[in-house]
């Protein structure tokens, strides 16, 4: 939601803030059009469910930034690309956005796993565009829906969340626009070499979601379907899981372990990882 009553307010506050200039547009798919510069060519897709539309952003010329564009968002998931794409706006430099790097990544304090993307030039489709750039998963070589990189943003929203049921649609969304990348998991357990793009590091597989939507239920008291869920995180990235069981028996004293009998934390005591 665009609250311009505030714009004014935030440009005599802060001149070089994005919230003080930045405007959402909205752009029903599907968009013909072409990538700029040294950039592949613009895919062009359709939205995979009824509502689905491009947003993109006005306004960042003043402040000698590009303006961003995002693809295939789902109409209920709208305001949450708008909260994402001022995070990258607020993080790329004020100098001409052409300088910035091919790929970026957003990691704010607590965050429980990276915010990876990459940015492709696009020739403006606005008036007020000074440059245009499509966000879209770190690696990509086309315009697409970034699945990992909005994934990560609603596990961020989900665990920030102290409303377990808002917090398990978040990350049961999260699950459905990912649910996870098994050939890239099967490149890593045959042990081959792997380019930083072919996974998250942090969230192999779509792990997070799975732990997080686990942490939700329980919370809910559904202690059989969490306990199922934790157990395809740890298939998803046992990697990951074998960190995580160290975590939490490091922060539970040995002799007070064999007294616990909360279901998840009994589960991290006692799962055999493989």
């Amino acid at each position: 939601m665009n609250r311009s009553w505030l714009q004014p307010i935030l440009k005599l506050l802060n001149p070089e803030d994005p919230r003080g200039r930045v405007q959402f547009r909205e752009l029903p798919l599907p968009l013909h059009g072409r990538a700029g510069g040294e950039n592949p060519r613009t895919s062009d897709r359709k939205g995979t469910a009824t509502g689905n539309s491009s947003i993109y952003t006005t306004g960042m010329s003043s402040l000698k930034r590009g303006d961003l564009f995002m693809t295939a968002v789902p109409a209920d998931l709208q305001r949450e690309a708008q909260s994402l794409l001022l995070a990258i706006l607020k993080k790329l430099p004020l100098h001409p956005i052409v300088r910035i790097k091919q790929s970026e990544e957003l990691l704010a304090e607590g965050q429980p796993c990276r915010h990876r993307f990459s940015l492709l030039q696009m020739d403006p489709i606005d008036a007020d565009q000074r440059e245009l750039f499509a966000v879209v998963d770190a690696g990509a070589t086309a315009v697409d829906f970034p699945r990992r990189l909005f994934a990560a943003h609603l596990i961020a929203l989900g665990d920030r969340s102290r409303n377990p049921i808002a917090a398990e649609g978040m990350f049961q969304r999260a699950i459905n626009i990912f649910p996870g990348d098994d050939s890239a998991k099967g490149r890593i357990d045959a042990r081959e070499e792997l380019s930083e793009d072919d996974f998250e590091d942090d969230n192999e597989n779509n792990c997070l979601a799975y732990y997080g939507l686990a942490n939700a239920l329980g919370d809910q008291g559904d202690a059989a379907r969490a306990l199922e869920l934790m157990q395809k995180a740890v298939a998803r990235s046992p990697r990951w899981a074998r960190a995580n069981q160290e975590r939490i028996r490091a922060a539970i004293p040995k002799k007070e372990q064999r007294h616990i009998v909360d279901p998840l934390a009994r589960f991290w005591l006692d799962v055999s990882i493989p």
